[in-house]
């Protein structure tokens, strides 16, 4: 794992609980932003890989070369960094019918998903089953730098949760994806599936005096947990 670049960290008071910072390595031939955090040790919080075409945005850095950290309830963004998950999670369910359309911009990691989930729950329904995808925000930490046009770099998590159920004959059978087998070993359920997976991103948000939809710059997930019968 190569080192491509050392964001500056932010400052932190003498005593602060859970210190952090960022850097952007290239991990598996890709530049990727890691942010560790410190609690009795320093671990690893956050790992979200830059998307093709993307940059990390300039980082506002103070007299002393520090960055700063922008509070989870600043009002001089466009999306406070306490408020970017549920919005994320709200995009990503609903898209361009939701109230939160515009917010952040178009792409594989929102409105599309959005798209990808209706028309599997239109799909499954023709089929006879029932099928839902529910993103969630959690408790997941978030973190943000301030950035040089006055907006923030914000990293975060989300769960999605995917269910699948029989509503027809017991003939009916769902497939269990390849990526589910180390938990299921069964290749079909007969009844229900549910799979949860966990999505890590950075988001560049713009300031409030320049609005504009934000872009999803960089993500990874896998999936952590399956389950059915």
């Amino acid at each position: 794992m190569g080192l491509a670049h050392v964001l500056r960290p932010p400052r932190f008071d003498e005593g602060a609980g859970s210190p952090w910072f960022s850097v952007l390595v290239t991990r598996d031939d890709a530049p990727t932003l890691l942010t560790f955090v410190k609690f009795d040790r320093w671990r690893l919080s956050s790992a979200a890989e830059l998307l093709p075409g993307q940059e990390l945005p300039p980082i506002e850095l103070d007299d002393e070369g520090y960055a700063t950290a922008v509070a989870a309830d600043d009002k001089s963004v466009t999306i406070s960094p306490q408020f970017i998950g549920p919005v994320h999670a709200s995009v990503a369910e609903t898209g361009k019918a939701g109230v939160t359309d515009g917010l952040l911009a178009a792409g594989p990691y929102t409105t599309e998903v959005a798209e990808q989930i209706a028309e599997r729950r239109e799909s499954a329904k023709s089929d006879g089953f029932s099928y839902d995808s529910i993103f969630s925000a959690d408790n997941f930490p978030v973190y943000a730098l301030r950035t040089e046009d006055g907006g923030a770099l914000i990293q975060y998590s989300l769960s999605r949760t995917t269910s699948t159920q029989t509503k027809t004959a017991e003939d009916d059978y769902i497939p269990v994806p390849d990526s589910a087998r180390w938990a299921i070993s069964s290749p079909v359920l007969r009844r229900s599936l549910k799979l949860t997976e966990t999505h890590q991103y950075a988001t560049a948000v713009p300031p409030l005096t320049k609005p504009a939809p934000a872009p999803v710059i960089a993500h990874d997930g896998a999936l952590t947990r399956a389950s059915g019968q």
